[in-house]
Formats: C-alpha cells, sequence, structure tokens
C-alpha cells in the first residue's frame, strides 16, 4: 500500500531536511496549497543478523505541512517526529482528515475543583485550534460540601512554538459547570458555573497517534449562589434556612491528558 501511494499520489524523494524544512518540486501546478499535510516515509531496509536477513517495511514517522508554495515546488515543515529518518525517504500526501480526542483530569491541586473529562479537537495538526468537551466535576461549596456534577466546555489554542517532538502555545476556554447537591428540605438542587480560563500548554509527541499534555494557568470563575431544583416543568428557588452555599472554582490549575489522533 505504501509503495501504490508513492506511485499513484502526489509524492517526492527527500534529499535531506534542514532545520526542519525541506523542498520538493511539486506546487500550485500540481494542486498544492498551504496546509497540506504530508507524511513522512522512510524506505524499506535489509540488513544481515545471525546468518538471517531481516527486511523493515517502509513506515511513516512524522508529518509534514506546506508552509509556501509556487507553481512548480513547494516548501514544508516538519512538525511531527516520533522515530528516525533515514537516506532515502519521500513524502506521500496525507489524504484523510484528521481529529483528536482528548482524555484529560485537573487534580484538586490548589483548590478542591477536580475533573476528569473527555476533549475533541478540530483541528490537531494547525497553528489554530479548537474544540470543546464534557466532563465530570467535583467542586467544594462555602459548606464545606463535597457537590459533584457535569460540566462543558470549549476552548482554542495557538501553538506558537511548533517542533517535531513538541509543542507550546497558548489556551483559552470557557467552561459551565452544573454541580448538584441537596437543599434543606432534600430537594436535588443544581447551580449554573461559569468560568474562563488562559494557561500555557505543552505537547509532547509519544508516537504516531499519541501525545502526553500538560496544561497550566489560572480559571477566573463568576460565583453564585443561585440553586434551583424542577419540579412538573417548573424550575424553584432552592430552601434555605440561612444563607444560600456559593460555589466558586476560581484559582490556579494544572492538567494532565492524552492526545489520540484519529485519521
Amino acid at each position: 500500500m505504501t509503495e501504490l501511494k508513492r506511485i499513484y499520489w502526489l509524492s517526492s524523494d527527500v534529499d535531506s531536511i534542514i532545520d526542519d524544512k525541506l523542498t520538493i518540486p511539486l506546487g500550485t501546478d500540481q494542486g498544492l496549497k498551504k496546509g497540506l499535510i504530508f507524511d513522512l516515509v522512510v524506505p524499506e531496509r535489509i540488513w544481515a543478523s545471525c546468518n538471517e536477513e531481516s527486511i523493515s517495511q517502509p513506515k511513516t514517522v512524522g508529518f509534514m505541512s506546506v508552509i509556501d508554495t509556487s507553481s512548480e515546488s513547494s516548501a514544508l515543515k516538519l512538525f511531527r517526529q516520533w522515530d528516525n529518518l533515514f537516506e532515502g525517504s519521500w513524502v506521500v500526501e496525507h489524504f484523510k482528515p484528521s481529529y483528536a480526542l482528548e482524555l484529560f483530569c485537573v487534580p484538586p491541586i490548589t483548590n478542591r475543583y477536580f475533573n476528569l473529562g473527555i476533549n475533541c479537537h478540530a483541528r490537531p495538526f494547525q497553528s489554530l485550534n479548537f474544540g470543546g468537551g464534557c466532563q465530570f466535576i467535583r467542586v467544594t461549596d462555602s459548606f464545606g460540601d463535597d457537590d459533584y456534577g457535569v460540566g462543558f466546555s470549549g476552548f482554542g489554542i495557538w501553538r506558537c512554538i511548533d517542533k517535531p517532538r513538541m509543542n507550546i502555545g497558548g489556551k483559552l476556554g470557557a467552561n459551565l459547570d452544573v454541580p448538584f447537591k441537596k437543599d434543606d428540605i432534600g430537594s436535588t438542587v443544581l447551580a449554573a458555573l461559569f468560568s474562563f480560563n488562559v494557561g500555557i500548554l505543552a505537547e509532547i509527541t509519544i508516537n504516531m497517534r499519541f501525545d502526553v499534555v500538560f496544561n497550566a494557568g489560572y480559571r477566573f470563575a463568576i460565583k453564585t449562589d443561585k440553586w434551583i431544583y424542577s419540579e412538573d416543568d417548573e424550575s424553584y428557588p432552592a430552601v434555605w434556612e440561612d444563607k444560600a452555599p456559593f460555589v466558586d472554582n476560581s484559582g490556579l490549575f494544572f492538567s494532565l491528558g492524552f492526545h489520540y489522533l484519529l485519521f
């Protein structure tokens, strides 16, 4: 299959990669444009060991992106690599659309806010990426109770340092968390907790599909003590003997996650 791709798809031999960049003799005349992704493929290798010959099949060891193009040539940048490059390698067009799923966790380090969730990344190979997800949460209210619930999030990422083995950038996000608890008459009530976060993101390449993701920053929350419950398709305020408890998940945060690339 790799050889067929090389013959029938857009492909080019690689002489050398200098500063993670190379030029290939393919351009707009062949349909290339900025942002197009290429697989970086190493050739079949044969070596002798203990009087036996071993054969390593061609395999993809990285991804390259078109950063500049003219009618007859294009410049490519190596932005993801997980294995070694050998003489005689080539690039071949990567046709499949790419997405990523991220399993992440925010442990309660500086406050008692915790979440565990999953995000979907719409553009995992681009400098500007965006997506959204959902999470299971725990947040401590002003009564000292741990309230559990669900949350929904949206985010944007700008990768300002883009290297083959690691990316570093900034991440902006917005969350809607919905914690649950019992009020003083035993009704299950909920609150809407909005928060915004800004942080620094680092993505470390492990292999073709997996990254380890670190994110650290600060969360700004709009604390709330508006608890409600529903009955007969109507919403009512919670009942408290004293002041209502408020929830607030503002503070420093650190998250650890894992990307799984889909293509």
